[in-house]
């Protein structure tokens, strides 16, 4: 008789088992178009060094909630003022060395620029001049040099001295400053004394601002 023929065992097929591990996906960062949320400015530290300026009379303001304040009227050079923004290039950026608690306003908003361009355009010095408001007239700045009320006001006196296209509106801002120079205890010759002469008033009490 013949024996069966046996069947050849089938051997188990072992599975491949993979080396690599599957990297976790990487998440795609965010994609932002020209606006970007405002990022957390560091605290500046405020300098205590008086800036220079040729002091004129003292005078009353007052705030917003009819708080009477007291100023000095001066001239300072537009170099030596700390506005809280600045123009870089077209662009209206946050000052860096402007001390942030100073400043509760997004002066970087659209209609911050619209009011800038639209008061260095027009010009009329009498606005940036005498008044019983500190949000109103000249700018209000610490002894220092920083803008405490009046950095839109601020900025446009800057784009008058810095656009060579404004330059009528420059000539205008200083023929006006020394027309009116005893109004505001002060003598024409004084917007000499500077390169580029800024009517400000000089918050007397710190504590005020």
């Amino acid at each position: 008789m013949q024996q069966p023929k046996q069947q050849p065992q089938e051997q188990p097929v072992q599975k491949e088992q993979s080396v690599q591990q599957e990297q976790p996906k990487q998440q795609e960062e965010p994609q932002y178009e020209e606006i970007q949320e405002e990022q957390p400015q560091e605290e500046v530290e405020e300098t205590k060094e008086k800036a220079k300026a040729i002091l004129g009379k003292k005078v009353s303001a007052y705030t917003d909630a009819n708080k009477e304040v007291n100023v000095t009227y001066a001239i300072m050079d537009l170099n030596d003022i700390v506005a809280s923004t600045i123009n870089d290039n077209g662009r209206f950026i946050t000052n860096p060395k402007y001390p942030r608690q100073y400043q509760p306003r997004n002066r970087n908003s659209v209609v911050s620029e619209t009011q800038v361009r639209r008061i260095s355009t027009e010009m009329i010095p009498k606005l940036l001049a005498a008044d019983n408001k500190v949000n109103s007239g000249a700018p209000v700045v610490l002894g220092n040099g920083v803008v405490i009320n009046g950095n839109a006001r601020t900025l446009s006196i800057t784009e008058v001295y810095n656009d060579k296209r404004l330059a009528d509106n420059k000539k205008k801002y200083q023929a006006y400053l020394k027309e009116n120079a005893a109004e505001f205890g002060l003598k024409p010759q004084d917007l000499n004394k500077v390169q580029k002469p800024v009517l400000v008033r000089i918050l007397e009490n710190e504590a005020d601002a």
